[in-house]
């Protein structure tokens, strides 16, 4: 196993229980230190501030990573950073520029219309999904 592949396995293995939670921080915050140009270690760190509630931060690391390198899993993970914050118009936005993403990704696009109250626009979505 690789050096990243152990701080991945890690990180993951502390992230389950909310009593480890911290301790999977601490792994993370160790793995950027180390790889601090690499998009998954600020992504991984903003995985787990969201799993906190702490969405600022959060969204602060995702910056960062599509910074680096724009991935849909970023994409996704600034689109819930925005649903979970009701920020539904950013949501909506960033999960129409998916658009031509897999058709597991629209269902972000369907529940940010949904939680808007567009509920025709969110059926018609997320039955192409």
């Amino acid at each position: 196993m690789t050096e990243r592949e152990r701080y991945l396995a890690t990180i993951n293995y502390f992230s389950g229980p909310a009593s480890e939670r911290a301790r999977s921080i601490q792994v993370a915050e160790e793995f950027l230190s180390k790889a601090p140009s690499e998009f998954s270690s600020f992504n991984n760190l903003g995985i787990q501030y969201l799993n906190r509630r702490e969405y600022a931060r959060a969204e602060s690391l995702f910056r960062r990573s599509l910074a680096i390198q724009p991935t849909v899993a970023s994409m996704v993970n600034m689109i819930t950073i925005s649903i979970m914050q009701s920020r539904f118009d950013e949501a909506e936005r960033r999960a129409a520029a998916l658009a031509d993403a897999p058709p597991r990704i629209r269902f972000f696009l369907g529940f940010a219309l949904a939680a808007r109250g567009r509920f025709d626009s969110a059926k018609a979505v997320l039955t192409q999904a």
